[in-house]
């Protein structure tokens, strides 16, 4: 953008253009003949004529770059921002009709008005933030500070460089964009007379200049900017400039002193119209080919030097980074002579004598004059056998067991089609030294074009830890040594089930403990496992399955199934240590105890349920069903009390039915049954029955009352009144709140060993899981 100052700078401006005027006469150095040197000198020599400057140059071929003055400093973009209104433009799908005829004026004749009209369309002051973000440029610059003026918009040497480098390999924005700046104009839409700089410094560009007095964030101050892509688009030249205000600036905004300076900086970026890279003075050349026999390797290529085109120059050979060989192109190569346009013999050829293996050979030509040094042809991989070759391809545990598969493939090239042999070791230690190669391998005879049997296969048995296996190809042909076709770790992991016990909760006075935990074999992770729970004053354990889903335990140990264990243990009252062992099913042996917890059960007072009273015809015959137990002697019979309402009427004969639900829910064995009769007299009544207490607790446990009505006359049988001392004086409840008496802590899970006490426990077939809450195991 171009905006003329207030003319009450006059007086001022006068002062400063004498200076500026003085300085633009500042002598012209020698010129530099290098990018480096040229960079540096053309920025001295524009500070010394006054300019806060910024040269940056970049190499697209050899991704090389050159800066000098305040490249990483903001300037005012003036004119140039506008590449970026239309790279949006052309990401953003806008491209075309009016607004393409608008975008190509503004890049070619750098129209401000189309820029203006354009800006909006391109984000406005967003455009700048969004094109870094686009290209991933970190110091592009920054958006304009001055409302409304586009060409306010910060840039850096250094971005725009980088900036130029992604346009051109966008294939969105390249081909529009750089025809465009390759048709730059000689006059601006403004009338001014643009080509300063990078145009008046060569004759292939594509360029997009900026000049202003308004553009800098300092007033008074002058923008002359000249940016763009030189030497066939190899090279990004970007000129950034600032400078104070004088009577140069023309009508246009243009600084025309300033604007000489520029041209002179880039004439001197680009001596004799190009950039003088050193790189061009480096020698060039080709490895083109190397053949291999046994261990002779021939090597053919060509090499000359920009600086003597016609003159044989030295090429050395190295492999594996030592130097081997040294000689001279003597070979005539007339298709380089015809390319190159030069005369002389810059062809090469020898044969060198390399070792069994595989090898890196790389030619340099070595640099006779001016550039940057000896030049790198190329390096190719040799591959010399003498010596059989191989691999070994598979190592690998089978299942989950200690055996291990070995395969590969080998074979000698002294004996191709023939059969050979492998050694195999392990941690060192030779396991079996004469494995043949007895199994088809079609991939290896096809790559090798060879024919025969050349693989190899077998299985090992090792033991628990990690090893090291190595295979050796032994030789059969004229060639010396065993070589290694490699080695590969593997561990034998013969694991033990893992686990924890969670909670251990007496669960009231049922007699009952709940244990609650997770366990887990890793040589099966997705299996349901097995657990066995001992009381210290009992010899046979509780089993259970792990059919409770937990997915903490799936998550830490990524695995699936189900993993939770829930058993309720009848376990007698007093003070007991309960331990849970998770039972192994994978290859190892053992069946750690995971987890162990101290419980106090307190006496508990028989437990049952009164089901049904029915009155059998009109003789005063009622019959009485339910079931008790005492959880102090789960496998005795318990004597049932009947009551009246509060009149004892007779003992039911001990328990005798067996009811397979109440053993199977409490994990208990024995008759807990009753089914009997009384005689009531006529009329309504309320019969109640008592559990009578027969272990430790000094309770017996009221089982409910139900309604009966007799309906036709009865004798009652007399029957003893209950002893006090064993009727109840108050209903205790069956079924009271489970408290907890002993609680573990859910650590990490973790391994604990089966302690020497403690048998090794045999897994037991669980069957008829419980449907009760009370209980998720069976006795």
């Amino acid at each position: 953008m171009k905006k003329r100052l207030s003319a009450s700078y006059a007086a001022l401006l006068a002062v400063v253009a004498a200076l500026l005027v003085a300085l633009s006469y500042s002598p012209v150095p020698a010129q530099a003949s290098t990018v480096d040197l040229a960079v540096g000198q053309a920025s001295r020599y524009g500070t010394a004529s006054g300019l806060r400057n910024a040269i940056a140059v970049y190499d697209r071929a050899s991704g090389t770059y050159w800066g000098a003055g305040d490249t990483e400093r903001v300037y005012g973009s003036a004119s140039v921002m506008k590449v970026f209104i239309a790279t949006y433009l052309l990401l953003s799908g806008q491209m075309k009709g009016t607004v393409a005829a608008q975008a190509y004026d503004m890049i070619v004749r750098s129209n401000d008005a189309d820029a203006t009209a354009l800006w909006p369309r391109a984000l406005g002051t967003r455009l700048e933030p969004w094109i870094a973000r686009h290209y991933g440029i970190s110091d592009l610059g920054s958006p304009n500070t001055r409302a409304g003026t586009w060409g306010n918009t910060h840039i850096t040497a250094h971005g725009m460089v980088l900036f130029y480098a992604a346009v051109k390999a966008d294939p969105k924005v390249a081909p529009w964009l750089l025809n465009a700046m390759r048709h730059a104009q000689p006059v601006a839409a403004d009338g001014t007379h643009q080509f300063f700089g990078i145009p008046s410094a060569t004759s292939s560009y594509a360029v997009k200049q900026g000049w202003a007095d308004g553009s800098a964030d300092r007033a008074r101050t002058t923008t002359v900017n000249t940016t763009g892509f030189v030497g066939s688009d190899r090279y990004i030249v970007v000129v950034l400039s600032e400078a104070a205000a004088n009577g140069s600036v023309n009508a246009q905004g243009l600084n025309t002193a300033q604007a000489a300076v520029v041209t002179r900086m880039a004439q001197m970026v680009m001596p004799n119209g190009a950039i003088d890279n050193p790189l061009s003075h480096d020698p060039v050349g080709s490895f083109d080919a190397s053949t291999v026999s046994h261990d002779q390797v021939s090597l053919a290529g060509w090499a000359e030097d920009p600086d003597a085109p016609s003159t044989s120059i030295r090429v050395d050979v190295y492999s594996d980074g030592k130097g081997i060989a040294s000689l001279t192109t003597n070979v005539n190569r007339p298709d380089v002579n015809r390319a190159f346009g030069i005369t002389g013999t810059h062809g090469f050829q020898t044969t060198v004598a390399l070792p069994n293996g595989t090898h890196s050979v790389c030619i340099y030509a070595i640099n006779v004059s001016s550039g940057t040094g000896n030049s790198m042809l190329n390096c190719r991989t040799v591959v010399v056998r003498t010596a059989p070759i191989g691999s070994l391809d598979q190592v690998q545990v089978v299942g989950n067991t200690n055996q291990v598969h070995i395969a590969g493939w080998a074979y000698d090239p002294d004996a191709s089609d023939a059969s050979s042999s492998v050694a195999v070791y392990v941690d060192g230690k030779g396991v079996d030294l004469s494995v043949p190669t007895t199994f088809p391998r079609p991939d290896v005879n096809a790559h090798y074009a060879i024919t025969g049997l050349h693989g190899f296969d077998l299985t090992v048995t090792l033991p628990d830890g990690t090893h090291s296996v190595c295979v050796y190809a032994l030789n059969v042909g004229a060639g010396s040594g065993n070589p290694g076709l490699g080695c590969q770790p593997v561990a034998i992991h013969m694991r033990v089930p893992i686990g924890s016990l969670d909670i251990a909760q007496v669960l009231g006075r049922t007699g009952l403990v709940s244990l609650r935990g997770w366990a887990l074999d890793p040589d099966a992770p997705t299996s349901v496992s097995q657990v066995a729970a001992y009381d210290d004053n009992a010899g046979a354990p509780a089993y259970g399955l792990t059919t409770t889903l937990r997915t903490d335990v799936n998550r830490v140990y990524a695995t699936s199934g189900t993993h939770g264990y829930d058993l309720s243990v009848p376990i007698p009252a007093g003070v007991h240590r309960v331990c849970v062992y998770a039972i192994n099913i994978g290859a190892a042996t053992g069946n750690p105890a995971i987890g162990c917890a101290t419980v106090n059960v307190p006496a508990a007072a028989p437990v049952g349920a009164f089901d049904t009273v029915t009155a059998l015809g009109t003789d005063g015959t009622v019959q009485i069903s339910g079931w008790a137990f005492d959880p102090d002697l789960p496998a005795s019979s318990v004597q049932i009390a009947a009551y009246d309402g509060s009149h004892g009427i007779g003992w039911l004969p001990a328990t005798s039915v067996t009811r397979s639900d109440v053993n199977r829910i409490y994990g208990i064995t024995g008759a807990h049954g009753f089914v009997d009769t009384l005689n009531l007299a006529p009329g309504s009544h309320s019969v109640c029955l008592y559990a009578i207490n027969i272990g430790a607790a000094r309770a017996n446990t009221f089982l409910g009352c139900r309604p009966v009505s007799v309906a036709a006359p009865g004798a009652v049988t007399a029957v003893p009144a209950v002893p006090r001392e064993t009727a109840p004086i108050a209903p205790v409840s069956a079924s009271p709140n489970p408290s907890p008496t002993s609680t573990a802590p859910t650590p990490t899970p973790t391994v604990t060993p089966v302690p020497a006490d403690r048998p090794v426990v045999t897994p037991t077939p669980v069957t008829g899981a419980a449907t009760s809450t009370a209980a998720t195991s069976t006795g």
